[in-house]
């Protein structure tokens, strides 16, 4: 009788022979012993094609094929769950990463054959989440060397590979077809968008209205209790998408509200946005106001993400805003956004500039005069975002202006944002300018200030922006502009003179050029106003010796004596 310890070593010598084996009856034999074989000791024949070297090889690739062929649908079940275990393995636990990846190439040969397409439908829902970990841990682990060859190798291909074999066994043609679309796969195999692709994959099947949610929705109840990470991130990206689902409002509290709620204090920050957008989802069904209730948590959970990460959240949590015990959100959340607007990535910055028009609009209502410092703060910053290239930033900047405008009470004039260029139509600036020095003469110093920051911006756009504004906005406040302020705008921008930029060279010498002259106005007039009161010093002086002498003729001589010495006093 065959001990199970030397299964192994019937397996090894099996595939070490087919190299050199053509006959096609001897290689039948040998296939035939491995069909037994597998019969009996199912476990053991699968670990040991495991070890065979990777990437599968065409040896290897017969022997998965062969057995899958040969088997039982009692064994290729077992087969399958066999499998399933060593994919489902935490190479951060294990410290081995080629087991897993075995397991993946494994299901790619095995599901791509007719024969196995019931025991797809079987295993979908657990296969699909391993699979999507996998992938999870196989990006921060991105090259594996071969045992054999000492060649490298990424292995997150081979288990998209088998994701995508997975979908189309189990007739996911649609779902396939928009995932490809959508860029899915490039997110999923990002490390820093991994969560967005299985968020994507989710949606879209939510879309699609694919037949096996509600048994992956079951699944993932049990699935987020367990894990580390990766684990835990890639299981709540999907869970999270699947709240949507009328089914999921059978989800005891315990496993849904509660569960996220406790999320939303966990320190990694992917974590507390997945459970964001789980509570939003879950507000659909559950009630706003039961979800509204952790607001101030869901405020909290924004600090310390990334800018992405952040505005995404932030556009959650502006689904569920609608009520007067909602503005001190709304305050806490723009005042946030604020810091996105210089943001090194353009759709970060135009996701921000969005949200902030929206916390703005809906801050009409509610706790105005909070938010008014907010409005103020940030009307510059939003004028100079207008000369970005980009045309969505622009188109974002024009909403958030209008409703900036329409906050404080004024009517937003086109030419404010029209997508002409300021260095080449400066009239529009002009226009700009001066309607502000008109509707906001209480604010210009924070005007000046706001646009004198700005001339240091990183974005060229933004900078020569800032520095041509500078020069129109002292200009057209004049004598309302202080010597001191505007002494220290002629520093920095003699600084900015000597940019490496050309542009930015010209645009401060024209502005430099401005403010000298709205100064030289200011020292011509302050001279010109010594004068006429040292010229009325004098007549006032001249017209009091007149009375006084005048008086003389009509006071008693005992007052002579007093006015001699006012006089010898002043010199008269």
């Amino acid at each position: 009788m065959l001990v199970s310890f030397k299964v192994p070593e019937i397996v090894d010598k099996i595939y070490q022979q087919l190299g050199s084996i053509y006959q096609y009856q001897d290689r039948q034999i040998m296939m035939w012993v491995l069909a037994q074989l597998a019969h009996t000791y199912m476990a053991e024949v699968c670990s040991a094609l495991l070890q065979c070297p990777l990437p599968i090889d065409r040896y290897a690739s017969e022997m998965w094929h062969v057995l899958t062929k040969t088997c039982s649908n009692d064994d290729l079940t077992l087969l399958v769950n066999v499998l399933l275990k060593k994919l489902q393995l935490s190479p951060k636990v294990t410290g081995n990463y080629i087991t897993p990846l075995a397991a993946a190439s494994a299901f790619s040969k095995l599901l791509s054959m007719p024969k196995s397409s019931e025991v797809a439908l079987y295993i979908y829902p657990r296969l699909l989440m391993a699979l999507l970990v996998q992938v999870h841990y196989s990006i921060r682990h991105s090259v594996i060397k071969n045992s054999d060859s000492q060649e490298e190798f990424e292995p997150v291909g081979y288990i998209v590979a088998a994701l995508k074999i997975l979908l189309l066994a189990v007739r996911c043609y649609c779902e396939f077809t928009l995932i490809e679309k959508e860029r899915g796969w490039e997110l999923l195999t990002s490390c820093e968008d991994h969560h967005r692709g299985v968020g994507l994959i989710a949606r879209i099947m939510l879309q699609t209205s694919n037949y096996d949610l509600l048994r992956i929705l079951y699944l993932l109840v049990p699935f987020l209790e367990r894990g580390d990470e990766e684990h835990q991130i890639t299981g709540l990206a999907f869970f999270s998408e699947l709240l949507c689902m009328s089914e999921a409002r059978r989800l005891p509290k315990q496993y849904s509200l509660y569960r996220l709620k406790r999320g939303l204090a966990n320190e990694n920050p992917v974590i507390r946005a997945l459970c964001i957008k789980g509570l939003v989802n879950i507000a659909y069904w559950i009630g706003k106001e039961e979800v509204k209730i952790v607001l101030p948590a869901m405020t909290k959970g924004l600090s310390g993400m990334d800018g992405q990460l952040f505005v995404e959240a932030v556009a959650e949590i502006e689904k569920i805003l609608n009520g007067p015990e909602e503005a001190d959100c709304i305050c806490d959340i723009s005042l946030s956004l604020q810091e996105l607007f210089s943001d090194e990535r353009a759709s970060v910055r135009a996701s921000a500039i969005c949200l902030f028009g929206k916390m703005v609009k809906r801050a009409k209502k509610n706790n105005k005069h909070a938010m008014r410092h907010q409005v103020l703060e940030n009307l510059v910053p939003l004028l100079l975002h207008l000369e970005e290239e980009d045309p969505d930033i622009h188109k974002e900047c024009s909403y958030a202006l209008n409703e900036s405008f329409q906050f404080l009470g004024w009517k937003l004039p086109k030419q404010v944002v029209s997508r002409k260029a300021w260095p080449e139509h400066e009239e529009v600036l002009d226009e700009t300018c001066q309607y502000l020095v008109q509707k906001q003469e209480a604010n210009l110093q924070r005007f000046l200030y706001q646009d004198l920051y700005y001339t240091q911006s990183e974005l060229l756009p933004i900078k020569r922006a800032a520095i041509v504004f500078l020069g129109f906005l002292v200009q057209h406040m004049d004598s309302k502009a202080g010597t001191t302020d505007l002494e220290m705008i002629i520093h920095a921008l003699e600084g900015l003179m000597h940019d490496p930029d050309a542009s930015v060279c010209i645009a401060a010498a024209h502005a430099h050029e401005r403010v000298s002259s709205v100064l030289s106005n200011q020292k011509e007039r302050l001279e010109s106003n010594c004068k006429t009161e040292a010229g009325d010093t004098a007549a006032e002086n001249a017209l009091r010796s007149s009375r006084a002498l005048n008086s003389i003729r009509h006071t008693p001589s005992r007052l002579l004596a007093v006015i001699n010495l006012w006089r010898s006093a002043n010199g008269n």
